[in-house]
């Protein structure tokens, strides 16, 4: 956690010492880092710190990141194990399969539903349609229920290993 908090203090300074940031000094900034390092200060406690007593706002997104953004092997091994004791891998990979696969799906049903639509204008069954009853609401409607009864046809008759 020391390292951590180091290396977001680190990624803090620049704006310290910046002429178009806070314009401090580099002794003024070091002064203020080392305020906060000899602190047992929270994350929480020291972006209240900074905002109240230099008007900095947003530095716990710089602490966080580096909080959440950097581990050891320990740290990201014990992470790892408490996940999969909560859930198998293949739930993990499931879920974004998942989510891979609705945006595919998604985007896939309005460009097969246009791709259906010029082909059927190529082939004359747009002349055809305009000698029947059916409105292009219906038209349409048709069209999606279809791929979707598809859709629902090969989900049913998948293979569950």
């Amino acid at each position: 956690m020391i390292q951590m908090l180091e290396e977001g203090l680190k990624a803090i300074r620049p704006a310290l010492v910046a002429e178009d940031g806070f314009g401090m000094s580099e002794q003024e900034a070091d002064e203020v880092l080392d305020t906060v390092r000899n602190s047992d200060m929270t994350i929480e406690e020291i972006d209240r710190y900074m905002e109240e007593n230099y008007h900095y706002l947003g530095v716990d997104s710089y602490l966080e990141e580096y909080e959440y953004g950097r581990a050891d092997l320990e740290e990201t091994n014990a992470w790892i194990r408490q996940k999969l004791e909560e859930h198998p891998y293949s739930w993990y990979l499931a879920r974004k399969f998942t989510d891979a696969l609705s945006l595919f799906v998604g985007f896939g049903t309005a460009i097969l539903l246009a791709f259906l639509f010029l082909r059927d204008t190529r082939r004359d069954t747009y002349e055809l349609l305009h000698t029947k009853p059916v409105s292009a609401k219906n038209y349409v409607l048709g069209k999606a229920a279809g791929l979707l009864f598809l859709a629902v046809w090969i989900w049913k008759r998948r293979r569950v290993y």
